[in-house]
């Protein structure tokens, strides 16, 4: 897997392809960070490691991802999964971003309900 870095160096006055391709890959690197932190603060899922296989945890993302682009378009849903304010929102006058309210979601969700510890039965290999 590649990771995408930015250009180094930065000229607030240059329109140069490289700062053009910084202010795209922060833009998507904000959009997706949006994104899972909407469903780590809706869903909690993502608020730890999920504990599965890799294929089942692929499914789960996957699902997640179907169920918060459902609810994104849809109408009756939309206010209430993500109302006006969630997302980060960047300033255009001066740069800045104005984080969304799903990050203090995120701080103050506990996730999923911490599950109880239960014996496993005993394996064959066990009595030999």
């Amino acid at each position: 897997m590649k990771v995408m870095k930015p250009y180094p160096g930065y000229s607030p006055a240059s329109t140069s392809p490289n700062r053009i391709s910084n202010y795209r890959l922060c833009r998507a690197r904000r959009i997706v960070e949006n994104v899972f932190g909407i469903l780590a603060a809706r869903l909690g899922v993502f608020l730890r490691p999920i504990s599965l296989h890799r294929d089942k945890g692929k499914t789960v993302a996957l699902t997640c991802i179907y169920l918060h682009n459902f609810l994104r378009q849809n109408t009756a849903a939309i206010d209430v999964y993500s109302p006006p304010g969630t997302f980060d929102v960047q300033d255009m006058d001066n740069g800045t971003v104005c984080p969304g309210s799903w990050k203090s979601d995120v701080q103050d969700a506990n996730g999923l309900v911490q599950l109880q510890q239960l014996p496993r039965p005993a394996t064959a290999a066990q009595y030999i």
